[in-house]
């Protein structure tokens, strides 16, 4: 099945959460036929153990194939680089603005009383990098990230070919309950 790169990420994370499901269902499964005074005791509509380990099994095998092809895809596309690129540039972008905001004043002037006189007394601040520094460098990371962010997008635009159908998985999750 061919499907953009974004909806098979979403298909990943419903197969993560199927196979989340189908783990909580271990305690339900039969593990056996119990025979009371000849009786057969049933167990409703419970997955026998081989079944529930066959349906695990089929599972997992979906789960790994598209999350082969989504790690191939990022590598051949450098998709992790740019994410890990993305959210440093996120941090220095966080760090600078709240540069901004900690800067004190330029100057302060405040008034002493030495002795019988008041006393003017001036205090000056000089930053390393000044506040417009500090925004025209935001603003360049802030280009930054939109540009990674438009690369990424691209490729998650792209198609790629799924080894399974739609039906596979609805038909895991119709068997979960």
């Amino acid at each position: 099945m061919k499907v953009s790169v974004v909806e098979a990420l979403r298909v990943q994370k419903e197969i993560a959460t199927a196979v989340q499901i189908a783990m909580g269902m271990e305690r339900g499964c039969r593990y056996g036929t119990t025979v009371e005074e000849g009786v057969t005791l049933d167990n409703g509509n419970a997955k026998t153990f081989p079944e529930f380990v066959a349906n695990l099994r089929k599972l997992f095998t979906i789960s790994q194939q598209i999350n082969s092809i989504l790690a191939d895809f990022s590598l051949k596309n450098g998709i992790s680089d740019k994410v890990r690129e993305r959210e440093n540039l996120k941090v220095l972008q966080r760090i600078h603005e709240s540069a901004i905001q900690s800067l004190p004043p330029a100057s302060t002037t405040r008034f002493e009383v030495v002795g019988q006189m008041k006393t003017k007394v001036t205090r000056t601040f000089t930053p390393f990098v000044s506040k417009a520094e500090l925004k025209t460098i935001v603003k360049k990371i802030k280009a930054e990230i939109r540009r990674i962010q438009a690369e990424i997008d691209v490729a998650n635009a792209q198609v790629i070919d799924l080894p399974f159908e739609f039906d596979d998985i609805e038909m895991m999750n119709e068997t979960e309950g």
